[in-house]
């Protein structure tokens, strides 16, 4: 018998127990302030940076920064990325 078999064999094959040591416990979603949140809407519906910035009466370069936080929160390294994420974030709100 191989030794890899003989390890198998010395372990329950119980699959609860598999389970409740493998999968990871769900991370909780990150959270946004609600500014961050206003920003993340605007972005999936589209609006550019300085259209934002119009909208909320900040600076363009304010919303890159809002924008820069969010990307971090999210694990996200462009634009597009950070728009599906928001989207599936902000969608239940």
């Amino acid at each position: 018998m191989t030794t890899l078999l003989r390890a198998v064999k010395r372990f329950p094959s119980s699959a609860s127990g598999v389970a409740e040591t493998a999968a990871p416990a769900p991370a909780e979603p990150p959270s946004l302030t609600p500014r961050e949140s206003d920003i993340g809407r605007l972005v999936v519906d589209g609006h550019t940076y300085r259209e934002i910035g119009e909208l909320l009466h900040i600076s363009g370069k304010t919303v890159e920064r809002h924008m820069a936080r969010i990307r971090a929160k999210l694990g996200a390294h462009d634009r597009r990325t950070t728009a599906t994420l928001l989207s599936g974030l902000l969608g239940g709100e």
